[in-house]
């Protein structure tokens, strides 16, 4: 490197600091703190009434409401769901009644609870409860698995269940 490229780029790296420091800005010089006239107070603590804001948490309705879907009862039923069997085009339903032997029922016959069975599926029974069409889901299918329980015909959520789990009608 020659002494007049050495010479070049001193004064371009001298230019570069000083651009540099204009760019800079002065330090903030700062004030006396003045203080507040009349005496010092120790702040007064709130007081916050956590039985009341949890009774306000629970009464609002944070996510919305859910609709109107027909709740089992939480008694307990006096019979349970069995399983389902196929055997040709004949498909029947077996429940188990208290201490009672299984039944094996079919289309058109009435559970003990006094719903009649209109369809079996692979799926689900369909039953008419108080007049009202109901689908009652044998098998956990979607997000409320683990649930057993009628469903309106016309409502699009399904609830499901174990096969084992008590059911209400």
């Amino acid at each position: 490197m020659t002494a007049r490229r050495f010479f070049a780029f001193l004064l371009i790296i001298g230019a570069i600091a000083a651009l540099a420091w204009l760019v800079v800005p002065a330090p903030v010089v700062v004030g006396p703190v003045l203080l507040a006239e009349g005496p010092w107070k120790v702040p007064v603590r709130t007081v916050i009434k956590t039985k009341e804001a949890i009774a306000t948490l629970n009464g609002a309705s944070l996510w919305g409401k859910l609709a109107d879907v027909a709740q089992p009862s939480d008694t307990e039923p006096e019979w349970r769901f069995i399983g389902a069997m196929v055997r040709g085009q004949e498909r029947y339903v077996i429940i188990k009644k208290d201490n009672l032997p299984e039944q094996t029922l079919v289309v058109g016959d009435t559970l003990p609870g006094g719903s009649k069975i209109l369809t079996i599926e692979s799926d689900r029974l369909c039953l008419l409860i108080n007049g009202q069409k109901r689908s009652l889901y044998i098998y956990p299918q979607g997000r409320l698995s683990g649930k057993m329980a009628y469903v309106a015909e016309e409502a699009p959520i399904r609830q499901t269940a174990s096969a084992a789990r008590h059911i209400s009608p």
